[in-house]
């Protein structure tokens, strides 16, 4: 489930790279660190903010991915735990800055922006193009969208998720900008999502 968007606002702006040094440092150390490991201890060390977005390998966030990683640093044997560790610290700051960036966007939204959801999801989609584009960089608009909804109060479910899950992973492809026609056309199908749900509310 995507954590709410206060949740996760609150969460980036108490990230403190030193509560998690001691976590992870050790993971580190060795000349081949496990990346699972170090996977499964930042989901559970970060919490329910680094649930969704971007995550640590993610190319959003500098391009590359977790086989080309800091995690390979060719630093000599007595650095090589501190290089790793400010490479990851680099990129869990990028990540946070994702969410940051897009939050604020969000929270600048007029209160009446979804009476038009079409132009609210087309100004959406181009802010994620805007953050980076790389392969499967459209997995982030359904983040986005549940985002938007938690913002303007409307409830969302996991019937929900699904439904705009399939409608991003048919619109949009991997390491390719969306057309505009493109994206004009998610956000019509999106919009009668959220419109229905807005009349379930009443």
């Amino acid at each position: 489930m995507i954590p709410h968007v206060e949740e996760v606002w609150d969460g980036v702006w108490a990230w403190q790279p030193h509560l998690l040094r001691p976590v992870v440092f050790p993971l580190l150390t060795p000349a081949t660190p496990d990346a699972v490991a170090v996977r499964h201890t930042l989901r559970d060390a970060l919490g329910p903010w680094y649930a969704a977005g971007p995550h640590v390998g993610d190319e959003s966030i500098t391009g590359w991915c977790w086989c080309h990683s800091f995690l390979c640093s060719a630093a000599l044997p007595a650095d090589r735990a501190e290089a790793r560790w400010g490479g990851l610290v680099e990129q869990i700051d990028g990540c946070v800055a994702w969410r940051r960036d897009l939050i604020t966007w969000l929270h600048g939204l007029p209160d009446d922006a979804l009476d038009q959801p079409e132009a609210a999801l087309v100004g959406l989609v181009e802010q994620l193009v805007a953050l980076g584009i790389y392969d499967a960089w459209y997995v982030h608009v359904q983040v986005g969208v549940a985002w938007m909804l938690d913002r303007f109060g409307v409830l969302r479910d996991d019937a929900l998720s699904d439904r705009l899950c399939a409608l991003t992973e048919t619109s949009f492809t991997s390491w390719v900008a969306p057309a505009p026609r493109d994206i004009a056309r998610f956000a019509d199908a999106a919009a009668w999502e959220i419109v229905e749900r807005l009349l379930d509310r009443g």
